[in-house]
């Protein structure tokens, strides 16, 4: 009955007394619904910053069919405005005959040569039979536009066909035109010559703005590519070394605590009495949880390495000052820690100075540890005059925050007066 009353009071406090009237603001996203998406919505910026249109970019055809009309509204308007009147029979068959050149532009992103071919027909066609000197550079702006679809769309050397075509088309007539004027002909030559250079460039720039366009495209396609591949390898490489360093601290497990533990069994087991066997079960009972800790540690990990010493920290410390760097600090670790957390620090440590050898070259570095929380802090000066860094993947930093993480910890490295710091706070890493 309980649970039939709470489902009652459930459904008094979702479902509103007049709800079947609409409020106010289901009326206003029924308004915006009805009105469409807004500018907002349609228009907005990628990650890298560049403009992006939701709606025109799925339906390129939709926008390109506005462009059609757009411009056969804008060719006619002209000519309408310019040209002579047409007889009232005409009107039709001029109109017709005015969205040749532009009508085809519907298909400039779907077929580009298809539409590149209609439009230059198209042109050919109204030039001679209701072409204006008025709205001939209208016309010529239309032919561009596909032009620039051609090498937007397509690549070379198929695209460089659609320059040549066009500019074959723009220099006959001005050539005949400029034959038919009646002028000399070393000015017939020079004109010509001028002529042909100047209608000959125009395509060629259109040409080459939408071949630039079409290369920063693909060029910007594979660095999203390259990036997607990088991001998956850091990913890959951040998990391996998280697993690498699962695998160690599996090993520290199984070298040190399981060990004791297994002393403790069996001493408890030579024992007598209650208490004893009660001992005996405890134990063996953190054995088997202590093996279940350890084989999801090390479950795809690599071999596991040896537990890190003081001897293998003794032994590094004169690496590093055999490569120059002046360490100041203890060189030994406190008596009181356990042999889990000794390797723990020592791991810390030997990252920390590894990476100072590596990016910052012989400089002064300093050694502390400090408890209450047991802290470990390495910090080293500004990088060596021409030293030159190596490279770094954070993959060991990254492996030093899963140690600490262990003991309820955190570790922070990053930049400190000219030089870098790394610190690692393990607060469950004291002996009670």
């Amino acid at each position: 009955m309980s649970g039939v009353r709470k489902m009652r009071l459930q459904l008094i406090r979702v479902v509103p007394a007049d709800s079947g009237r609409p409020d106010a603001r289901d009326a206003q996203r029924a308004d915006r619904h009805r009105a469409g998406p807004t500018a907002a919505q349609l228009w907005s910026l990628r990650p890298d910053g560049t403009l992006k249109n939701h709606g025109m970019a799925k339906h390129p055809f939709r926008s390109d069919t506005a462009l059609a009309a757009g411009c056969s509204m804008w060719h006619v308007g002209g000519w309408l405005a310019t040209g002579p009147v047409p007889a009232a029979g005409q009107a039709a068959l001029v109109g017709a005959v005015m969205c040749l050149p532009t009508l085809p532009l519907a298909w400039r992103r779907a077929h580009p040569w298809v539409s590149f071919g209609g439009v230059v027909a198209g042109y050919c066609v109204w030039l001679p039979t209701v072409g204006h000197r008025m709205t001939n550079q209208i016309a010529m702006l239309f032919v561009m536009i596909a032009l620039y679809s051609v090498a937007r769309w397509t690549a070379p050397p198929r695209s460089l066909a659609a320059p040549a075509v066009v500019g074959a088309v723009l220099i006959v007539p001005e050539l005949e035109r400029t034959a038919a004027s009646g002028a000399p002909v070393y000015g017939l030559v020079l004109e010509g010559t001028a002529l042909t250079a100047f209608l000959l460039g125009i395509p060629a720039c259109v040409w080459l703005a939408g071949d630039g366009r079409r290369r920063a495209h693909e060029d910007a396609a594979r660095l999203r590519e390259l990036a997607g591949r990088l991001r998956t390898e850091r990913e890959l490489k951040a998990r391996h070394a998280v697993l690498t360093e699962r695998a160690r601290l599996a090993g520290d497990l199984h070298d040190v605590i399981a060990s004791q533990v297994s002393a403790i069994a069996i001493t408890a087991r030579t024992a007598e009495g209650e208490q004893a066997r009660l001992i005996a079960a405890t134990a063996d009972q953190a054995l088997e949880e202590m093996r279940r800790i350890i084989g999801l540690l090390a479950d795809g990990g690599e071999a596991i390495e040896p537990r890190a010493s003081l001897a293998d920290l003794d032994r590094l410390l004169k690496v590093v000052e055999a490569a120059g760097c002046r360490v100041t600090g203890p060189v030994s670790l406190p008596e009181h820690l356990s042999p889990s957390v000794e390797t723990s620090v020592c791991r810390i440590i030997q990252e920390a100075l590894t990476n100072v050898v590596k990016h910052a070259g012989p400089t002064d570095v300093e050694v502390s540890l400090t408890e209450m929380p047991l802290t470990v802090t390495v910090t080293n000066g500004p990088q060596a005059p021409g030293h030159q860094a190596e490279g770094g993947s954070g993959l060991g930093l990254i492996g030093l925050r899963e140690r600490a993480a262990l003991y309820g910890g955190t570790l922070e490295a990053g930049p400190h007066r000219g030089g870098w710091r790394v610190s690692a706070v393990l607060p469950a890493a004291e002996r009670t």
